[in-house]
C-alpha cells in the first residue's frame, strides 16, 4: 500500500474535528505496545508527532492519569486512570469472569483469601478478591498497589516473562526493604525468579508485611506470557512452607483452567498424577531417611566416607547423609543446584544453573569451574556423571522446561567443555554399560532412554538409539543406573516405582514404592547392593500426599544385584 492510500485509509477511519484526540490515542497505543517504557525519543519515532505537540499531550496525560512518568529514567508507563474506567465493566472482562468461580472454589476449599492480580508497570495491581472465611482475614486488597520483588504474585508473573523484559524490569525496580525477610540484592531476586520458573508458582513468607504470607501461580496466555496472577493469601501461622508448597499446585491447576474459560492455551507443568496403584510395597523396601524435599535428585555415594551424597534442587542444598548415624546434613546455596561428583581432594564437583562449579566442603565456598553455556541464561544444568576414565558429562535443560532447549556435554580435567548432542526436553540420568562400550542418557521429557556408542579411551560416542520409550501413563523417565550385570534401574516420576530393563530394553522388574515421585537412585552401602533412591514432592495435590506422606524422603531397596562404583572426576 502507498503512503498516499495509508494516509487517505487512516484519515477515512478517523472522526472529523478530533484530529488531537486520536493523536492522544497513538501516544497511549506507543507507551503500550512497548516492550519497556518508553522514552521522548522513542514515542517521537513511534508516533510521528512534532515534539511540541508530543510534549503538550504527555502533559495532559499525565495530568489525568492516563499515563505515568518515572523521573528516574524519563519513561511513561500506562496510568491508574485506566484501572480506574475499567473497575466498571471488569465483570465482562475475560480474565476476571474466568478466575471468579476459581476464586471462590479455592477460598471455600482452603478458608483463605484469594486474589486476582494483573502486573502493571514494575508494580502488582490487585483487579478482585474473595474474603477467608475465617474472622482473622487479610484487608480487601482491590484497587491497591503491591511492589513486584515483594509479593509472589509479582514473582509469579516475572518468572514468565521473556528474558529481556523479565532482565529489564528487575533492573529497575526499586528493592525497598518493607521487611527483614524483603529480597533487596538485584542478583539474589534474580536467582529467585529462576526458581520460580523452575517451581511454576512463587512464594512470599512475610517478604512484603511481617505476620502475612501468600503463594501465586501466573495466568498464562496462548503464547506463554503472564497475563495475571492467582493468589492464596493469609496470615504466617496459618500458612506455613508446607501447606503453601501444597497450594502452589492447586494454584498451578486453577491457572490452567482459569486460561482454558478465558479461551487461551498454556503448557502445563506436571501437576496431575495417578492415584497409588494397589500394589503392596516388598520387604525389601524402606525409608532410608524420611524429609520433605521439594525435589531430591542426583544421588552420589562415596564408599570412602560411607555417604550418599544428595540435592534438594528447588530449595537449593546439598545434603550428605550417613545411613550409620542416620544423620543429614544441609549445605545449602544461593542458586540451583542438580548433581555432585566426588574427587580425590577435599573438593567436589557440582553442576548448577550458572556452570559446573567446585565446592571446598570445608568452607562451602563454590568456584566456577566450566560453564558449557554461559550465554544461556534462561537454561541450567541438570543431572551429571562421570566416566571411569573421570570425564564430567552433564545435560543441560530450559529452566521452565521447554523442549529442544537442552543438550549433552563432556567437561574434561581442565574445565574444557565439548557439546556431543543436543536438541532435548530434560537432559537426565546417565549411565554407562559395565563394558564401558555403551552409554545411556534419557530425556525425561521424550520419555525416551537413548543407547550411544562409547569409546572409554577417547570419549567420543558414536550411533545412538532408542533403547527404552514408554508411554505417559507409566511415568515421566528419571534418573537412572547400571549394575555389575549390565541391568539399567530406572525412577518412574509419577509411576510410584522403579522398574529394572534389561540390557536388551526390555522389562525385568517393577518394585513398588510408596510415593509416586521417585527421581533418581544409585548403588550404595558397603556391599554396593543398597539402592538409595531420591523422591519429589513437588506440585503434588493434598490428596496425593495424604496417599504419599513421605514424599521427598530418602528410599533404601536392598537387592540382590550389585552396583559398580562411581569413578572420582580427575581435575588436571
Amino acid at each position: 500500500m502507498s503512503k498516499e492510500s495509508s494516509k487517505t485509509t487512516k484519515q477515512d477511519r478517523e472522526v472529523p474535528g478530533v484530529a488531537l484526540l486520536y493523536k492522544a490515542f497513538r501516544v497511549m497505543d506507543a507507551v503500550a505496545e512497548s516492550r519497556t517504557p518508553p522514552r521522548i525519543t522513542d514515542l517521537l519515532a513511534a508516533t510521528d508527532l512534532s515534539k511540541g505537540t508530543l510534549y503538550r499531550l504527555l502533559q495532559a496525560l499525565v495530568d489525568r492519569r492516563y499515563l505515568r512518568h518515572d523521573p528516574s529514567d524519563q519513561s511513561y508507563l500506562l496510568g491508574t486512570k485506566l484501572f480506574d474506567l475499567a473497575h466498571t465493566v471488569w465483570e465482562s472482562f475475560d480474565l476476571r469472569s474466568a478466575a471468579s468461580s476459581e476464586l471462590i472454589a479455592l477460598r471455600d476449599r482452603l478458608g483463605e483469601t484469594t486474589r486476582l492480580s494483573v502486573l502493571d508497570g514494575y508494580e502488582v495491581l490487585y483487579i478482585d478478591q474473595v474474603d477467608a472465611t475465617s474472622e482473622l482475614r487479610v484487608a480487601s486488597a482491590v484497587g491497591s498497589r503491591a511492589p513486584a520483588h515483594a509479593s509472589s504474585a509479582g514473582k509469579a508473573m516475572l518468572s514468565k516473562l521473556e528474558p529481556v523484559q523479565s532482565s529489564e524490569i528487575l533492573s529497575r525496580l526499586d528493592l525497598e526493604q518493607l521487611t527483614p525477610s524483603t529480597i533487596t540484592d538485584e542478583m539474589e531476586l534474580r536467582r529467585h525468579i529462576d526458581l520460580v520458573t523452575a517451581r511454576g508458582y512463587a512464594t512470599s513468607m512475610e517478604e512484603r508485611v511481617q505476620g502475612i504470607a501468600s503463594v501465586s501461580a501466573p495466568i498464562l496466555d496462548a503464547s506463554n506470557r503472564p497475563v495475571g496472577a492467582l493468589t492464596v493469601t493469609g496470615p504466617s501461622f496459618r500458612l506455613d512452607w508446607d501447606k503453601l508448597d501444597a497450594i502452589g499446585r492447586d494454584l498451578i491447576d486453577a491457572a490452567r483452567r482459569i486460561a482454558g474459560n478465558a479461551g487461551m492455551y498454556t503448557q502445563p507443568f506436571s501437576v496431575s498424577t495417578p492415584p497409588r496403584p494397589k500394589e503392596s510395597i516388598p520387604d525389601e523396601v524402606s525409608c532410608a531417611y524420611e524429609t520433605r524435599a521439594i525435589q531430591g535428585e542426583g544421588p552420589l555415594w562415596v564408599p570412602e566416607q560411607n555417604a550418599l551424597y544428595w540435592v534438594n534442587i528447588l530449595e537449593p542444598s546439598l545434603n550428605i547423609f550417613s545411613p550409620d548415624l542416620q544423620h543429614n546434613k544441609v549445605v545449602r546455596f544461593p542458586c540451583m543446584l542438580s548433581a555432585v561428583a566426588h574427587t580425590k581432594t577435599d573438593r567436589m564437583i557440582v553442576a548448577t544453573q550458572k556452570g559446573v562449579q567446585m565446592l571446598d566442603l570445608q568452607s562451602h565456598q563454590l568456584t566456577p569451574f566450566s560453564d558449557p553455556e554461559p550465554r544461556l541464561s534462561s537454561n541450567r544444568l541438570n543431572d551429571a556423571k562421570v566416566d571411569r576414565a573421570g570425564r564430567l558429562w552433564v545435560g543441560s535443560m530450559a529452566i521452565d522446561g521447554t523442549p529442544g532447549h537442552g543438550s549433552l556435554y563432556c567437561i574434561t580435567g581442565d574445565g574444557s567443555a565439548v557439546a556431543v548432542d543436543t536438541g532435548f526436553a530434560i537432559s537426565n540420568g546417565i549411565a554407562w554399560s559395565p563394558d564401558d562400550k555403551l552409554m545411556y542418557f534419557i530425556d525425561s521429557g521424550r520419555n525416551q532412554v537413548f543407547r550411544y556408542e562409547f569409546d572409554l579411551a577417547t570419549g567420543e560416542i558414536g550411533r545412538r538409539d532408542i533403547l527404552i520409550e514408554v508411554p505417559q501413563e507409566a511415568g515421566r523417565l528419571g534418573g537412572l543406573t547400571v549394575d555389575r550385570d549390565g541391568f539399567l534401574w530406572i525412577a518412574h516420576y509419577d509411576g510410584w516405582a522403579i522398574n529394572r530393563y534389561q540390557p536388551d530394553g526390555k522389562i525385568d522388574r517393577r518394585i513398588p514404592l510408596p510415593v509416586p515421585r521417585p527421581t533418581s537412585c544409585i548403588f550404595g552401602g558397603p556391599d554396593l547392593q543398597d539402592l538409595f533412591v531420591t523422591s519429589a514432592r513437588i506440585r503434588l495435590s493434598s490428596q496425593r500426599l495424604s496417599e504419599a506422606p513421605l514424599s521427598g524422603s530418602l528410599f533404601r531397596i536392598r537387592t540382590e544385584s550389585s552396583g559398580i562404583a562411581e569413578t572420582p572426576f580427575e581435575i588436571n
